[in-house]
């Protein structure tokens, strides 16, 4: 075969020059990336049985299409998820773990800390006055909780939820102290435990340390062990969730403890 000559070798690079930007542009195609977090963080990902990583984490590239992927945290459950990674772009996902059983009265914990107090603000968690500097972290049992914050110009109050080896960041701003009662409402799946709790229409029922509630959505009064009471907020679904009065699961989940 003879040897291709000086215009013959010229087409040939010409042609393997103009073929490259071809393979990459079909590149693009099949490829994308995928950022992953967890709630808390730490978990370990695998992608389609491979270690990936350590939550959050980037996986670039990744191949187009369907993956499956597993996470894996001591102390939470291992969970099988699916995603979809389309091609030129980066998917964003985000998973909660859930947490493994555990020995019945033990509740897991996280942390949370304050910032933006007024200087002299003195904050209370749920009821219970805070001996520490709130604007560092530290442990709270998970779940949600209320924090009264009193300063000169009179009381605020918040709402927020600690979840498991999580800080939770509380930011707070000034505003007008509190009219009167708070009116909060909390999740019931929060502070009791599947079973504890029936909504039937707008019924709702609680059975939990030997104590019988019977109330109403929307509705003040309700049944608290064959007595009428009534709290600052009504029973809510909010999102398909029982939402109870604060204050009716602090009492609650203080007789449980007793």
């Amino acid at each position: 075969m003879p040897f291709p000559g000086r215009h013959s070798a010229a087409l040939l690079c010409a042609f393997l020059f103009a073929a490259v930007p071809c393979v990459r542009a079909s590149a693009d195609t099949l490829y994308g990336a995928l950022y992953l977090s967890t709630l808390p963080t730490g978990a370990n990902v695998w992608i389609d049985g491979t270690f990936a990583g350590v939550s959050p984490v980037l996986i670039d590239p990744l191949a187009r299409g369907h993956h499956s992927v597993t996470l894996t945290k001591t102390g939470w459950s291992v969970q099988e998820v699916d995603v979809d990674v389309p091609a030129g772009t980066t998917a964003l996902v985000s998973f909660r773990l859930r947490t493994i059983a555990r020995p019945a009265g033990e509740r897991p914990r996280g942390s949370v800390a304050f910032h933006g107090l007024a200087q002299g603000a003195r904050v209370a968690i749920d009821g219970a006055a805070l001996l520490r500097d709130p604007r560092v972290a530290f442990s709270l049992a998970a779940g949600t909780h209320v924090a009264i914050i009193a300063t000169p110009a009179g009381k605020v109050s918040r709402t927020f939820t600690v979840y498991p080896d999580t800080t939770t960041q509380v930011v707070l701003s000034e505003v007008a102290a509190d009219p009167g009662p708070s009116g909060i409402v909390a999740p019931a799946q929060e502070f009791l435990p599947d079973g504890a709790y029936a909504l039937e229409g707008k019924k709702v029922i609680v059975r939990f340390a030997g104590h019988q509630v019977f109330a109403q959505l929307g509705e003040l009064p309700m049944r608290f062990d064959g007595v009428t009471v009534s709290y600052d907020a009504a029973p809510s679904r909010i999102n398909g969730r029982l939402y109870l009065p604060l204050a009716l699961l602090t009492k609650l989940t203080q007789a449980k403890a007793k």
